[in-house]
């Protein structure tokens, strides 16, 4: 644009020196020159021209890419948005149009002229706002463009956004829960015709919370998005073994059938919709080839070949992925929860569990430090014995039971868990033998669950318990919102 502004700027001149005749004409050639001046100095955004080749050709003729193409200066430079132009941006494709979105913003441009040297986007969008959708996940889908997470202001969304043409602004679209997509490029698998878009798992970071800022949580679950109906799903728990190879992979391709990726000079190739892995192990070559494709080129893979451009010579090349030599492996990337066969179980374990402790029990002396708990089950046993199934007996909670309960509320309160070393310390066992405790807190907690089952026989348990995020093989403890009421009623009572 400058160059058109600079040719400007010479005609101006050029008038300037025929119109010197008078001082008539020098006032009107001043007021020219003040005109051109100005129009040199202001910055002009709503178009960019970028340096055509053989790459950008051959894929601003396509009508689908699996994923947007990451660019970088010095294909395009903005004047007045000089913050974005460090983050990059990705071309990307709705059928025979091409598009570039700027990486951190809302910003969106369409090629409107393709010429031999130079290809001309012209700006849609009228949006201000900056780095709140850092590396958010971009995709088309029936006619619009998608806007998909992110990273900004400290933390990362699942926030989709989509750009509404009639008033150039994006809007928000809203989703039945709140996914956060892995903001590292090229994890997410697009299949439009499927109308989905698969992540291995999420990735939640918030800077404004202390125990979020050194360590990110990564909940370890396979998403799938309806792009119908903006509805995610969760498949299941992603493969142990494929978040390790995640963690240290040198690069990603995705293709339209699935993620492409190496780990340790082994080709693995993802297929989501039929939950499979397939290797290539038939020479660590092709690991190495598309490893230093991955780094040194523009790229994309199309129909199971892979287009190339070097960055610095502009070199343009293509390499044929042989996707029918990959071998199906016996991983798969999730692992279905079988709810059908583990609530079954449940009751049987329960038992089991049980009637090994009760057996334990009874071998053991029944001191406990001092703590003792209500054995509701023989409350409930005498009531009938006696018939006195008309009376409302009155279930009391023991201090100890109050304090630990107190403890558990004031957590969940929180919308956190509460853990056994907190427990320890309210039971006042901290400095007893692990058996000893686990043996005050199980009967603590049977105890409270008891007494609590028999008041509201049909309401689920009052404490319920999850795996520690720290460490799976322990336990943490909350309850949930509909119990705030009914243990603060508890508390409240007198003994």
């Amino acid at each position: 644009m400058s160059y058109f502004l600079g040719q400007i700027r010479d005609i101006l001149l050029y008038f300037v020196s025929i119109s010197c005749r008078s001082m008539k004409k020098i006032l009107f050639a001043c007021i020219l020159l003040l005109v051109s001046n100005l129009l040199k100095s202001q910055k002009v955004d709503s178009l960019i021209s970028i340096k055509n080749s053989p790459f950008l050709k051959d894929l601003t003729q396509r009508n689908y890419i699996p994923e947007p193409v990451e660019i970088e200066n010095p294909f395009a430079e903005l004047e007045e948005y000089e913050m974005v132009r460090t983050l990059g941006a990705r071309i990307l494709k709705m059928d025979s149009n091409t598009f570039i979105h700027f990486n951190g913003s809302g910003l969106l441009y369409q090629l409107v002229e393709r010429g031999d040297s130079t290809l001309l986007f012209k700006r849609l969008d009228k949006t201000n706002n900056f780095k709140y959708n850092i590396n958010a996940t971009v995709y088309s889908y029936k006619g619009k463009i998608f806007n998909l997470g992110g990273y900004g202001f400290w933390r990362t969304t699942g926030t989709l956004r989509c750009f509404n043409e009639k008033n150039k602004e994006w809007d928000v679209v809203p989703t039945n829960v709140e996914i956060h997509v892995p903001i590292k490029s090229g994890l997410t698998s697009y299949y439009p015709k499927q109308s989905k878009l698969f992540i291995p798992f999420q990735i939640i970071r918030n800077d404004g919370i202390k125990e979020n800022r050194k360590n990110q949580t990564e909940e370890k679950n396979v998403y799938v998005l309806n792009l119908a109906s903006n509805d995610w799903e969760k498949l299941g728990e992603t493969n142990p073994e494929l978040i390790k190879m995640f963690n240290d992979i040198p690069w990603q391709l995705p293709t339209e059938d699935g993620l492409i990726f190496s780990h340790k000079n082994t080709v693995y190739h993802l297929r989501y919709l039929t939950n499979e892995v397939y290797i290539f192990n038939q020479n660590s070559s092709l690991a190495q080839t598309l490893e230093r494709i991955y780094n040194n080129h523009y790229k994309y893979c199309v129909n199971s070949t892979l287009y190339y451009q070097d960055k610095i010579t502009g070199e343009y090349d293509s390499l044929k992925i042989p996707l029918n030599e990959f071998v199906k492996s016996d991983i798969q990337i999730w692992k279905k929860h079988n709810f059908q066969f583990t609530y079954g179980a449940i009751p049987v374990i329960l038992i089991i569990a049980f009637l090994v402790i009760r057996k334990k029990t009874n071998k053991e002396n029944k001191a406990t430090d001092n703590i003792s708990t209500t054995n509701v089950t023989s409350t409930l046993h005498s009531i009938k014995a006696h018939g006195h199934a008309a009376a409302a007996p009155v279930i009391r909670f023991s201090e100890t039971e109050k304090q630990l309960l107190q403890l558990i509320l004031e957590k969940s309160k929180k919308n956190r868990t509460t853990s056994i070393t907190e427990i320890n310390y309210v039971l006042g066992i901290k400095d007893k033998n692990i058996s000893l405790q686990k043996k005050v807190r199980s009967e603590v907690m049977n105890s409270i669950n008891e007494k609590f089952s028999f008041v509201h026989p049909h309401q689920n348990q009052l404490i319920a318990n999850t795996r520690s995020l720290e460490d799976k093989r322990y336990f943490e403890y909350f309850t949930d919102e509909s119990n705030f009421e009914r243990i603060e009623s508890i508390l409240n009572e007198e003994n």
